[in-house]
């Protein structure tokens, strides 16, 4: 089969959603023929068995009218559009995008996909809320155009679905964007400089709205509780911020790292924290990473955490509800206690990343459905 993806931004960059499109592509194309379509003013590496394409400027919405030019002479059998709210346009605003996408369902042969990533944004303040009023008209749009979408979390299908009943509606998880390299704990930890009586509490990514620091203050609290130093291990471009919501906690900063650098660090974890004010979620890469080098991860439960982590809790991964501060504590103090609980917990997450959201298993699942369609 012949498969495009879109992309508005590829390796080198740090950007989760261009990792996520580059390793994606790179998997199925050990099976199809891949291309992405890039943009011209986005710097991008070479990926092996994936023919990439310059062909839009990111920014500038009439340039996305050449994915029309490049349906027609290329005619892949699915362009797939890798989407979230910001990546198109200023603040989300592309009109141009939709329309082209139209014109392509109306005029060619090519069908059209796309990845939900994050459809438009929420109205968590009044700047968010405005733009998401146009996102989501953006979306709609878009949606109409596609005979397929897929959505990284459950509740986005069950909130969008039944605004596109003309075509397939499939949950699709995010998977971990970082190579898993065997790591010994003792070593990562030596490389760190961390003491015998330091418990490592793990944070990886991004720091926004959503991250509950107030947790990490609970889960300190635990630790100290028990006689031990907390320490924060945190991988990602927002240091000074993270240290300045946790103030007298241990606080390692190894900044934004390079992809094959960061496993190492996981092995130094002893719990990994994934506390997010919406609840944890299929589209946490962060979350995959933990799972995916068997770190025990307590989250929080909240209104987009998907129906299967409630089936995993107690059994791959420890969850307290959102608004209660002394669950996520005593989650925390139940895992610090009892060391063999720990390991449990990390290899059963472990293994349910590999069963349920590696790589493999995201391009397998979305070719089915592409297949199904077709």
């Amino acid at each position: 089969m012949k498969i495009t993806f879109v992309a508005p931004v590829l390796p080198p960059q740090i950007n989760g959603v261009g990792d996520y499109t580059a390793l994606l592509a790179r998997e199925l194309a050990n099976d199809h023929q891949v291309r992405i379509w890039t943009g011209h003013n986005t710097p991008f590496e070479p990926i092996p068995g994936v023919e990439i394409e310059p062909l839009y400027r990111v920014g500038e919405p009439r340039s996305f009218r050449a994915l029309e030019t490049g349906a027609r002479q290329q005619k892949p059998d699915w362009i797939v559009v890798q989407h979230s709210q910001f990546a198109w346009g200023k603040r989300g605003y592309n009109p141009e995008l939709p329309r082209t996408l139209g014109r392509i369902r109306k005029g060619e042969k090519s069908r059209i996909a796309l990845m939900a990533h994050e459809p438009f944004a929420r109205p968590i303040n009044f700047k968010l809320a405005v733009m998401g009023s146009w996102q989501k008209r953006q979306f709609h749009l878009m949606g109409r155009a596609a005979q397929a979408i897929f959505y990284s979390i459950e509740a986005w299908k069950l909130e969008l679905e039944r605004g596109f009943p003309h075509c397939l509606n499939q949950h699709l998880p995010v998977f971990s964007n970082l190579p898993r390299h065997p790591s010994g704990r003792q070593s990562a930890r030596r490389a760190l400089e961390l003491a015998p009586g330091d418990f490592v509490l793990g944070l990886f990514g991004t720091v926004h709205e959503t991250r509950l620091f107030a947790r990490f203050i609970d889960a300190a609290r635990a630790v100290q509780k028990a006689g031990l130093r907390p320490v924060v291990l945190y991988i990602g471009p927002h240091g000074s911020r993270v240290r300045a919501a946790m103030p007298g906690v241990g606080f390692l900063d190894q900044g934004a790292l390079p992809a094959a650098e960061i496993s190492p660090h996981f092995a130094a974890m002893d719990i990994y924290l994934a506390a997010f004010s919406d609840g944890i979620s299929t589209r946490r890469g962060s979350l995959m990473a933990a799972l995916q080098h068997g770190v025990p991860v307590v989250g929080t439960s909240g209104h987009l955490t998907d129906s299967l982590w409630a089936r995993e809790e107690g059994r791959s991964l420890a969850l307290a509800p959102v608004e209660s501060s002394e669950v996520f504590e005593a989650k925390v103090a139940a895992l610090i206690a009892d060391e063999a609980q720990r390991w449990a917990l990390g290899n059963a997450g472990r293994a349910l990343y590999d069963r349920e959201f590696s790589v493999e298993v995201a391009a397998r699942r979305m070719m089915k459905a592409l297949d199904s369609v077709a």
